[in-house]
């Protein structure tokens, strides 16, 4: 006799299904159907989307940057999780798969986007306190100012945190996080803060 009372990834489900229509976004399922985001507009132009991880969200948003700025920036609790025995264990195997296939040496940013635990994070020296004992840069390249409304939109968002750009990608990664209103408009204004795409 099934019961009446809805398992977990049916709950997990309506959320998804009621925050993508009331922020008129699409759903989608990823990672084989088991994992489910949503995807639509951050702003003109740009395209948006919120995906579930195994270990929590990922926002994108594309094209979101110039394509001369690319970066890697997390927080001081990112790394701390990073270092975990198991999180390291995927990661180093994940690594050592792709050297097996012979892909070639991953450019630094792709490595520390790939791979931050291998990365010592570099201090973000922008002069405000608790953003500079908060966030620290794995790889920047470009010119990208932590100018004051940028800092308070990163400093808006959960710990423990990722941001990278990537090839005019803007990826915010929330290991624990749970898909709510609140993380879409934590992520929006961290877009409206970092510089106008070209």
């Amino acid at each position: 006799m099934k019961s009446a009372v809805p398992t977990t990834r049916v709950v997990i489900e309506e959320t998804w299904t009621k925050f993508a229509a009331r922020h008129g976004l699409t759903l989608f399922r990823h990672g084989h159907g088991l994992l489910l985001g949503v995807k639509g507009h951050a702003a003109e132009n740009v395209e948006l989307a919120i995906s579930e991880r195994l270990d929590g969200l990922e926002c994108a948003a594309w094209p979101a940057l110039p394509s001369t700025e690319e970066f890697v920036l997390c927080d001081a609790s990112y790394v701390a999780w990073c270092q975990r025995p198991a999180v390291r264990r995927v990661a180093d195997e994940g690594e050592r798969l792709s050297r097996r296939r012979d892909v070639a040496e991953w450019p630094p940013l792709v490595r520390a986007y790939c791979l931050p635990h291998l990365y010592t994070p570099i201090p973000a020296l922008t002069g405000e306190p608790a953003f500079d004992a908060r966030f620290s840069w794995l790889v920047a390249v470009g010119t990208l100012h932590l100018d004051p409304p940028l800092r308070h939109a990163l400093m808006a968002l959960p710990e423990p945190v990722f941001v990278s750009a990537l090839v005019r990608v803007v990826r915010v990664r929330l290991p624990f996080a749970v898909l709510d209103d609140d993380v879409l408009t934590r992520f929006r204004a961290v877009l409206a803060a970092l510089p106008a795409p070209a």
